[in-house]
């Protein structure tokens, strides 16, 4: 399965919804809803994150029907009793997230979005990772494909930027790819998805991203993760030593391995893993 950002899913789910008569079922009109609708995150709570503050307001509202009975009461379903275990848990709220930016022309320094920017990043970044979860829980496998994609970018967290017309001519925009926060749960819970995920390239199977492009950066994040289990789990103290311990003598690679090799899935917190039966 190649999994895609559920936003596209939800528009293309309200254009049936709004256009009854097949006559009105053509690809322009669908295109053209797709590309300009926005999603009324007060229909999509779980998504949205009823627990999340924006500015002091609460989002709030219900999923709406649907005549597609079964599959979708099952899908919202999941992600409503993924999200509804994580609301009861303090420790478990969404970390402040550095969301998407924008810079005036001719500006010094970058400012944040709009609180409905924020909102749509948050949304788009945890949909992609439920899907994953999902289809894995429908006994789909994923291929991931990671052709185009900026390895080192990803391995960094680095933010891109793109030149917009927003605020004016030569605006500029910078945000965190959503690509990078699919891997990067990817990575963390590699001893799991290792047995339901491909990686292709050129339509050709490839090793794992950190097996081959910035593996310090890998290294040093496995570290970093270590390090967190370790604060909750004292018995994994002789495991996380044997990645500082690789870590500081450069042997990123090994790192890596000895972190996988911890079994993190098991200690990381996530927010879709209690939907998946064999996990």
């Amino acid at each position: 399965m190649l999994h895609w950002p559920l936003s596209v899913y939800l528009r293309v789910q309200e254009f049936f919804a709004l256009h009854t008569k097949p006559k009105d079922w053509t690809a322009k009109k669908l295109l053209q809803h797709v590309e300009t609708k926005h999603i009324v995150k007060e229909n999509y709570p779980a998504i949205s994150n009823f627990w999340l503050s924006v500015k002091g307001q609460y989002i709030q509202g219900a999923v709406p029907g649907s005549p597609d009975t079964d599959e979708k009461a099952r899908f919202w379903g999941d992600f409503d009793s993924a999200y509804a275990k994580l609301g009861t848990d303090p420790k478990a709220l969404p970390a402040v997230v550095k969301g998407p930016e924008i810079r005036a022309p001719n500006a010094v320094g970058f400012n944040p979005r709009a609180a409905d920017i924020l909102v749509d990043d948050i949304i788009v970044r945890r949909s992609c990772k439920f899907l994953l979860y999902d289809s894995i829980g429908r006994d789909q496998d994923i291929a991931y494909v990671l052709d185009d994609l900026d390895l080192n970018t990803v391995a960094q967290r680095l933010r891109v930027e793109e030149t917009t017309d927003k605020l004016g001519p030569n605006t500029t925009e910078r945000k965190v790819p959503v690509c990078t926060s699919e891997l990067r749960e990817i990575f963390r819970r590699w001893d799991f998805f290792v047995r339901h995920l491909t990686f292709y390239t050129n339509f050709v199977t490839c090793l794992e991203p950190w097996s081959t492009t910035g593996q310090q950066h890998w290294a040093t994040y496995a570290n970093h993760l270590a390090g967190k289990i370790l604060l909750n789990h004292p018995g994994a103290a002789v495991a996380r030593a044997g990645v500082a311990q690789a870590l500081n003598a450069g042997m990123y690679v090994q790192a890596i391995e000895r972190f996988h090799e911890m079994k993190p899935s098991r200690y990381l917190p996530s927010a879709f893993t209690n939907i998946i039966s064999s996990y």
